[in-house]
C-alpha cells in the first residue's frame, strides 16, 4: 500500500510498507545522468562524499553505471554492482517484492543499502563506512568487502572515484 507525500524541494516521493519489517523510502532520483542520480541518492542516505565516490568508482568499473548491463560472455553478473549467483537472485527477488524492476537504477540503489546494512567493511560497520572521509580508503573498502571482484583493477576504481569526487563534491 502506498502513501504518497509531497515535500517541496525534497527527494522524498513516497513510502510503503514492504510486508515484512521495513519501510522502504522511494525517492525521485534527481540528476542529469546515472552517476549524478546515484551520487544524490547516497548523499541523501547520509553517506559522506568520499564514501559515495568510493561506491560509484567501483560501480563505474563494474557496469559504467548501467543498471541493465549483463556480464559479457556468461551473463552471470547483472546491474550496477554486477551482482552474481545468489546475490543476483536476491536482487531480483527483493526488487520484485518491493515494486521495482530488477533493472531499475532506483531498485538497485535501494537494494545496495539493504545489502550494506548487513555487512562489515573491515573494521567499519555500515554506519561507520558511511562516514569514511578518504576517497581511496572508501574505494578499497567497498571493493574488498562489497564488490569482491574477480578482476580487482583497483587503480581504475580509485581513479574513477577520484574523478567522481572532483566533479560532484
Amino acid at each position: 500500500m502506498a502513501i504518497f507525500l509531497l515535500l517541496c524541494g525534497a527527494f522524498l516521493v513516497g513510502e510503503y510498507y514492504n510486508g515484512k519489517s521495513k519501510i522502504i523510502i522511494q525517492r525521485q532520483l534527481t540528476g542529469s545522468n546515472n552517476i549524478e542520480k546515484a551520487w544524490n541518492f547516497y548523499i541523501a542516505e547520509g553517506f559522506s562524499k568520499e564514501a559515495t565516490a568510493g561506491i560509484l568508482g567501483n560501480y563505474m568499473r563494474e557496469s559504467k553505471m548501467d543498471p541493465t548491463i549483463e556480464e559479457k560472455g556468461n551473463n552471470i553478473g547483472f546491474g550496477l554492482a554486477q551482482w552474481s549467483f545468489s546475490r543476483r537472485t536476491d536482487l531480483e527477488k527483493w526488487t520484485k517484492e518491493n515494486d521495482f524492476l530488477p533493472s531499475s537504477l532506483e531498485g538497485q540503489l535501494n537494494f545496495s543499502l539493504i545489502e550494506m546494512e548487513k555487512m562489515k567493511f573491515g573494521k567499519y560497520k555500515y554506519n561507520d563506512f558511511k562516514r569514511v572521509n578518504n576517497v581511496k580508503e572508501a574505494t578499497i573498502l567497498f571493493e574488498k568487502y562489497y564488490e569482491r571482484a574477480g578482476v580487482v583493477a583497483l587503480e581504475e576504481r580509485i581513479k574513477n572515484a577520484e574523478e567522481i569526487y572532483k566533479k560532484y563534491s
